[in-house]
C-alpha cells in the first residue's frame, strides 16, 4: 500500500524539485506512522528516503515537526491528478508485463508448474509474489498458486470461488486482454519465461540505480555503508548477468 501510494503520487512528477519530494514526504508519512510494526515503519521511510533521494533524517525530521496547513486543492484539480496518475501506472512496462504474465496464468494456471520447472532448469528461482511490484498484483498471484496447491476443486473453479470482490474488475479486464492466446503450450511457456526475464530485470535495474545513488552519497559523507552498499551492486549485477544468460539460451534454443 505504502510503495503503491508513493509511485502514485510519484508520476508524472519531476523528483528533482524539493517541492515535490516535501509534498509527496508530507502525504507517505503519515501512512508509514499508521503502520503497527516498528521495524516496517523503519524500512518504510528508509525505501521512501531511497525513492526521493533525501536523507532519511531529514524525513524524521518533518514528520517531527508535522505538515504545515495548506489550502485543499479543488476537487476536479484533485480528480484530473489521480486519473492521470493511475494512467501512468497501468501504462508503466512493468505493469504491463505483470498484466500479461497474470491474464495467461489467470486463464492456464496449469502453466505455471511448467513455468517453474523452465525456470529452475536455467538455474532460477521460481516464479514468486516478490516478482510483481504491484500489491493487487501480488494477490492474484498467490491466488493462482493455492489454486494449484489445494484439492477441494479444480484450478478455475478455486480461483473463481476465492476472488477478491474489490479484484473482479482488474481480473476481468486481465481475462479479456489474453482473449487471443497462441494455442500451443510452448509458445506459451515461451512467453511466459520471457517476461518473467523482463520483470525481474526492470526490478534489478531500480535497485542498482537507487543503490548506485546511496553508494555515492555515503562515500561522500564518509558512511562505512559504502562498501556495503557496493557489494550489494555487485550481487545484483550477478543476478542481472544471470538473467541474461538464460535469455540468450532460450533464444539458442529456439533457432536450433
Amino acid at each position: 500500500m505504502v510503495v503503491h501510494v508513493m509511485e502514485t503520487l510519484a508520476v508524472g512528477r519531476d523528483l528533482e524539485d524539493a517541492k515535490v519530494k516535501a509534498d509527496i514526504s508530507a502525504q507517505v508519512l503519515p501512512l508509514i506512522e499508521d503502520l503497527p510494526n516498528p521495524v516496517e515503519r523503519d524500512a518504510y521511510r528508509q525505501r521512501l528516503a531511497r525513492f526521493l533521494r533525501v536523507d532519511e533524517r531529514a524525513l524524521i525530521g518533518a514528520q517531527a515537526r508535522g505538515p504545515r496547513a495548506r489550502r485543499p486543492r479543488p476537487r476536479a484539480e484533485t480528480l484530473a491528478q489521480e486519473q492521470a496518475a493511475v494512467t501512468g501506472i497501468t501504462n508503466s512496462p512493468s505493469y504491463l508485463i505483470e498484466a500479461h504474465i497474470l491474464g495467461v496464468l489467470l486463464r492456464r494456471p496449469g502453466l505455471l508448474y511448467r513455468l517453474d520447472r523452465d525456470l529452475q532448469e536455467s538455474a532460477l528461482s521460481r516464479l514468486s509474489p516478490e516478482d510483481f511490484e504491484y500489491t493487487d498484483h501480488q494477490v492474484l498471484f498467490r491466488l493462482v498458486r493455492q489454486s494449484l496447491e489445494q484439492d477441494a476443486a479444480d484450478a478455475d473453479q478455486y480461483l473463481h470461488q476465492n476472488l477478491p470482490p474489490a479484484l473482479a474488475d482488474l481480473t476481468d479486464e486481465l481475462l479479456a486482454n489474453s482473449l487471443s492466446l497462441d494455442s500451443l503450450d510452448d509458445r506459451l511457456l515461451e512467453d511466459l519465461f520471457r517476461g518473467v526475464i523482463k520483470i525481474r530485470r526492470l526490478g534489478l535495474d531500480e535497485s542498482i540505480n537507487q543503490l548506485r545513488f546511496l553508494q555515492e552519497d555515503a562515500q561522500q559523507q564518509g558512511d562505512l555503508r559504502a562498501a556495503s552498499y557496493l557489494e550489494m551492486v555487485s550481487q545484483y549485477r550477478r543476478s542481472r548477468n544471470a538473467l541474461d544468460q538464460a535469455s540468450q539460451k532460450l533464444s539458442e534454443r529456439r533457432q536450433e
